[in-house]
């Protein structure tokens, strides 16, 4: 992993532990840090999933036939009763 992806996650983590022991405790700063941590943590799994994906890879869900016809597969389930035999 980058440094430009990791220096900001390392410096939110630092806010919220400073912010958890902070005295006298501030409930708002620590939510705001923890926030701002989870924001900054978003950018480790796209970078992860970018890596993964290789180049040329496109950054969403695919689309098939299915979704280019919009349909689900919600359409393609079959409700149906049965018993249980002894």
């Amino acid at each position: 992993m980058s440094d430009a992806v990791k220096k900001p996650v390392e410096a939110a983590i630092e806010r919220v532990k400073k912010a958890s022991t902070a005295e006298p405790f501030d409930r708002a700063e620590l939510e705001k840090a923890t926030k701002e941590l989870e924001e900054t943590a978003q950018k480790i799994g796209e970078a992860m999933y970018g890596q993964q994906a290789g180049p040329g890879a496109s950054a969403g869900p695919e689309t098939g036939a299915a979704g280019a016809e919009g349909k689900t597969n919600d359409e393609e389930f079959v409700d149906a009763d049965y018993t249980v035999k002894e």
